[in-house]
């Protein structure tokens, strides 16, 4: 017979910042309880322990912890919370997904460019990613799929001018400036 573990949690949830995913969870008792880990996985199957939270005594008053992933990986990340009762039985209490977008600059050169094509960088690349170049008034004068972190992009049909370099996908948007003097 398969007993629920000592322990009755309210919530385990998620929220991304620029500076990595805040985590957060709380429980409503805990009694005869060891301790709480954080796994994390990228596409949902397999998981790696990044944090380790001990339990002081039993509860039987809301407790809640916290923990920041200060290096989530690019995109996706699952977390799973796994519950572990002193006798070593483990138990998982919720998966929460958060996304993060903080992959690197756009790079763009040359720049000034005096036509033929320009390189384009960006690490964030990934499944999705488009690059637009916009004119002075706002209008896309082109449109292109960036498959890799990098790109040769052909300007030679731009007349001189200022343009706005845009790049997005599913997680994120950058842009920077190209002259074409």
């Amino acid at each position: 017979m398969n007993l629920p573990l000592p322990v009755e949690l309210l919530y385990f949830r998620s929220s991304a910042t620029s500076q990595g995913i805040q985590l957060d969870w709380a429980s409503a008792k805990e009694w005869d309880f060891s301790h709480y880990t954080l796994e994390r996985s990228n596409n949902g199957k397999d998981y790696s322990p990044i944090h380790v939270e001990y339990v002081s005594g039993d509860s039987h008053t809301t407790k809640q912890y916290s923990y920041f992933d200060r290096q989530p990986q690019y995109g996706a990340n699952y977390y799973r919370l796994k519950a572990t009762d002193i006798d070593g039985t483990e138990e998982y209490k919720g998966i929460v997904l958060a996304y993060s977008g903080t992959k690197g600059d756009l790079e763009l050169a040359p720049n000034p460019a005096k036509g033929g094509a320009v390189r384009l960088r960006y690490l964030g690349a990934s499944d999705g990613t488009w690059v637009s170049i916009l004119n002075a008034s706002g209008v896309e004068m082109a449109r292109v799929l960036m498959l890799e972190h990098n790109l040769q992009l052909p300007i030679e049909h731009l007349p001189r001018g200022l343009y706005l370099i845009k790049v997005w996908n599913q997680l994120e948007s950058r842009q920077t400036r190209l002259v074409i003097p």
